[in-house]
């Protein structure tokens, strides 16, 4: 990705796949890219997606917190399949870009 598309970008997010722990790997190597060339103030959500995949996870929730936490940035786990979390991830981060304004 290039420049112009973090470039005023109010919110961002930034999903990995819960089975496949090189997706959660390359979280860091996108963080690095949006503190880079993002605004300062954009506002980004993690999101650990495939939850409904039980028997399938690699990748603890335990990890992602802290890869969160250490970035500041709020972690949800989701299922696009089943819409577990998506509604609250996208309120969240949402109200957070409105309260930067």
């Amino acid at each position: 990705m290039t420049k112009a598309y973090y470039r005023g970008a109010a919110g961002i997010v930034l999903v990995y796949d819960v089975t496949d722990p090189i997706s959660f790997n390359n979280v860091t190597y996108w963080l690095k890219k949006i503190k880079k060339h993002g605004d300062e103030n954009v506002e980004i959500i993690l999101l650990g997606n495939k939850i409904d995949l039980i028997n399938d996870i690699a990748v603890s929730a335990e990890e992602a917190e802290e890869v969160a936490s250490k970035n500041g940035i709020k972690y949800f786990e989701t299922s696009a399949k089943d819409s577990t979390n998506v509604d609250k991830a996208f309120k969240v981060l949402l109200n957070n870009i409105i309260a930067n304004e």
